[in-house]
């Protein structure tokens, strides 16, 4: 087969891929999750549609708050928001100001750039604790 298909048991880093697939077309599509502002999700929502388990979106998201630090990209994880509060939960990465973050990812062209590979993701992942290059 020449396709990947994600499933239950994939490394941490490949459900960071998936992420990154569904928010960068989430915000570029201008989606609504319910009563949340056009462009944010939930995480039950993204869990869903993953179908992965919304509680365990926390390391993924880093993977992907790093990746955009290092590149100088907008924080997309910031997008990714619980229902009641309509913030992201504790311990998200973000550059500053939430609203200003929030708002630079979606003003940014997501589709100029190619899905991360799984491979620069688990590097990230495995040089979480130290200097990316």
């Amino acid at each position: 087969m020449a396709l990947s298909y994600f499933e239950e048991g994939d490394e941490v880093y490949m459900r960071a891929q998936q992420i990154w697939q569904i928010l960068t077309g989430w915000v570029k599509l201008e989606c609504q999750d319910g009563n949340l502002p056009v462009g944010l999700i939930s995480y039950e929502s993204l869990g869903k549609y993953m179908q992965y388990s919304h509680r365990s979106l926390g390391r993924p998201l880093g993977i992907i708050a790093l990746l955009c630090r290092n590149d100088e990209l907008p924080s997309l994880n910031t997008v990714v928001v619980r229902k009641d509060s309509q913030k992201p939960g504790d311990g998200v990465i973000f550059s500053g100001e939430l609203t200003e973050d929030q708002t630079a990812v979606l003003k940014y062209n997501w589709f100029q750039i190619a899905t991360p590979g799984w491979q620069v993701l688990a590097y990230i992942h495995e040089s979480r604790d130290g200097p990316l290059v």
